[in-house]
């Protein structure tokens, strides 16, 4: 019966994610972009409503017994600034308890996202890289931001950690934070169950 519970609530739980993002994008992200002209504050705006609603979403997905979520260690991160977050790619919620979690980070999110007309406003908005972009136009990017005082969440596999298999990273992330000088905070995520 809780295995039950869980398939139903990650179902469940998925699609609350996907609508609420939507209804962010048609009617919070749009107010905060005509309230704030300046392209940085918008940016740290709308981030301010991602990390506030996804500590929401990541609170009621432990309430409803969906998943327990432990995190160790990362008060450590509340203040860094500049820092790339460099984690394993266990599960599709890895991104949102990182964002919940941490303030003021960017991520690489696929490009695909860009021609979604309700995400779009929401990756746009909040200054994330596209993956799709040049290599070096992607690393430029990743450094500048880091420059620029953000964290950035990387996943050096770059797709998704397979279970019982060494991981095989990629050599970019490292690149990039010798390039930008970035001090480097290693996240492990495990998925039991």
């Amino acid at each position: 019966l809780d295995r039950l519970w869980r398939a139903f609530g990650a179902g469940l739980f998925l699609a609350v994610i996907g609508l609420g993002g939507s209804v962010l994008a048609l009617t919070v992200f749009p107010a905060v972009a005509l309230a704030t002209r300046d392209g940085e504050r918008r940016r740290r705006r709308i981030q301010r409503v991602l990390h506030a609603s996804l500590k929401v979403y990541c609170r009621a997905i432990h309430r409803f017994g969906m998943a327990d979520v432990e995190m160790t260690g990362i008060e450590r991160l509340r203040g860094v600034t500049g820092t790339m977050i460099v984690a394993n790619h266990p599960s599709l919620l890895d991104v949102v308890m990182i964002m919940a979690a941490i303030p003021n980070v960017q991520c690489v999110v696929k490009g695909g996202l860009w021609r979604n007309p309700f995400l779009r406003l929401t990756v746009e908005g909040a200054g994330y890289i596209r993956n799709d972009l040049e290599p070096e136009a992607l690393m430029a990017a990743c450094v500048a931001t880091l420059k620029a005082g953000n964290n950035l969440i990387v996943f050096p596999e770059g797709t998704r950690t397979v279970p019982g298999r060494p991981p095989r990273f990629h050599r970019g992330f490292a690149t990039i934070a010798l390039e930008a000088e970035a001090d480097i905070f290693v996240l492990i995520i495990s998925v039991v169950g």
